[in-house]
């Protein structure tokens, strides 16, 4: 038996299902039973409504706009959402503990300055109490043989642009470059 989360996969010693049957039946009704949070179903999504919650409120969806197809990583989703009657982005992904930057520090940092997305929140989800993170899964894993801890991490972005790889003609492109050469850095001593 084998648990996958965004930080790899654990598994059980192997066993024989015919010489076990009791075991593995017991770990199939056990699954059965479980609730979703337990599979891994994230319920502040409601795809029947079409919404994504973000501290405590409920951000309509509009689309699906980027989604990552691997199942060990990062696994970030962006949602194209509706924020206060306009487009924004909600980026949903499992962050790596070591890096030191965490990007909605960044995002902090760049606050107010032109040309950059602004970041209107973020959450690191919780999950039974305590921050969700792969670490639940892998906490009778010898600590020799770890892998990276990732924690949920939710940002709530605006304005919802495309992407620039999308443009239209060179003149389009070119124009995305000088408007981050003209970003006003919030530092003026450092823009040098």
């Amino acid at each position: 038996l084998t648990v996958f989360n965004r930080s790899g996969s654990v598994s059980s010693t192997k066993f024989d299902v015919h010489e076990h049957p009791d075991l593995f039946l017991r770990v199939a009704v056990g699954i059965l039973f479980l609730p979703d949070q337990y599979l891994g179903y994230d319920d502040t999504i409601d795809l029947v409504k079409n919404e994504i919650w973000v501290k405590g409120k409920a951000y309509p969806i509009d689309s699906v706009i980027y989604q990552e197809p691997s199942l060990r990583g990062r696994g970030t989703v962006c949602f194209k959402v509706v924020i206060d009657g306009k487009f924004g982005v909600v980026k949903d992904s499992w962050v790596d503990n070591s890096r030191v930057e965490k990007e909605w520090k960044l995002l902090e940092e760049a606050k107010g300055v032109d040309n950059v997305a602004q970041m209107v929140d973020h959450e690191i989800l919780q999950y039974r109490d305590a921050d969700d993170s792969t670490e639940r899964d892998l906490f009778f894993v010898k600590e020799s043989r770890r892998t990276e801890i990732r924690t949920h991490v939710r940002l709530l972005v605006t304005p919802f642009g495309t992407p620039i790889y999308n443009f239209r003609n060179k003149r389009e492109l070119l124009q995305a470059f000088i408007d981050i050469v003209k970003s006003e850095y919030p530092y003026p001593d450092m823009a040098q």
